[in-house]
């Protein structure tokens, strides 16, 4: 009998569903000749649901995205909680693929997946967070902590059914406003390490003089970098710098997080250190 190669067919669920229920004149030929144990192993493997685990979001936002994905054959979804998983507490023994979360939880259970600190059954599952911010820092932050996909609460029912699935196909997803806001940053100069320091100073209330000290810098190196931060903002004055720098997310005065020396979520006004540059 002649052979047909399978990757003829179309690989995704969706696809391999149309071509079993509704086959066109081309696949209703090439089904026949498949043997019938590959066409269950390729079936099996497409159209198994995606496991997807929700947790750390708000209930208002958590019942959205569970009822989005849910209204969806090719996802199974269950909720959590995430400090029962941080915890180390018992959890649905099946294996999930992708985790939804918000973008503070989604640090810290990356952290907790690269220190081991999670049951088996999510030491492999892609995290994909869905935030109410959307600066330059938060996504640069989430992607740089191995987070897969990154989503804003403006996304679509079918733009977060199509992020999941890339995300558990092990591609990575970012939704089309945080990748607007990606594109416009690289358009931007970068900060260096030391003006990312000074801007963090600066945004504290400090003077040239106590930001010299703090940072072990001469006064007139302070003043250069606060000349150089005035330029890259197009700011006229100190207080100006720490607004656009607000707006563009590279300082965050209510929340932070510092995944070098702790495993949750702290709150305090951390530099954003993953757009510095030596």
């Amino acid at each position: 009998m002649h052979r047909v190669s399978i990757a003829r067919l179309p690989v995704d669920p969706v696809g391999l569903r149309r071509v079993v229920c509704h086959p066109s004149s081309e696949t209703a030929l090439l089904l026949p000749l498949l043997e019938w144990s590959c066409v269950m192993a390729f079936a099996t493997h497409c159209l198994r649901p995606v496991q997807v685990l929700v947790c750390g979001l708000s209930p208002l936002v958590a019942t959205g995205v569970l009822t989005a994905l849910g209204s969806s054959v090719l996802f199974d979804v269950r909720e959590a909680r995430l400090d029962d998983l941080l915890d180390g507490a018992a959890v649905d023994p099946r294996v999930v693929d992708v985790v939804v979360v918000d973008r503070a939880a989604g640090l810290a259970l990356a952290d907790a997946q690269q220190n081991e600190a999670v049951p088996a059954s999510l030491g492999s599952a892609r995290i994909l967070v869905v935030s109410q911010g959307c600066s330059e820092r938060d996504i640069r932050q989430a992607l740089e902590a191995g987070i897969r996909g990154f989503g804003t609460l403006s996304m679509s029912v079918e733009e977060l059914q199509d992020g999941v699935r890339a995300v558990a196909s092990g591609m990575r997803f970012i939704c089309a406003f945080a990748a607007q806001r990606l594109a416009d940053c690289m358009t931007r100069e970068p900060l260096t390490r030391r003006e990312t320091q000074v801007l963090t100073q600066l945004s504290q209330g400090k003077c040239n003089k106590t930001i010299a000290l703090e940072l072990g810098m001469a006064l007139g190196t302070v003043k250069a970098h606060m000349k150089s931060l005035m330029s890259k903002f197009s700011a006229k004055t100190r207080t100006e710098v720490v607004s656009v720098a607000i707006a563009r997310g590279l300082i965050d005065p209510v929340s932070g997080w510092d995944r070098r020396t702790s495993t949750r979520p702290v709150y305090r006004a951390q530099p954003d250190t993953s757009l510095a540059v030596v």
